[in-house]
């Protein structure tokens, strides 16, 4: 799994399934 954010405002999940999809999700979330 890849992790990154943006100034800690935004992070995107990026994950293979076992069946070899991608999916991407992004979440919003509060940083200091």
């Amino acid at each position: 799994m890849i992790l990154y954010g943006s100034k800690g405002k935004e992070i995107e999940f990026t994950f293979t399934q076992r069946n070899g999809q991608t999916r991407k999700r992004t979440m919003e979330f509060e940083g200091n």
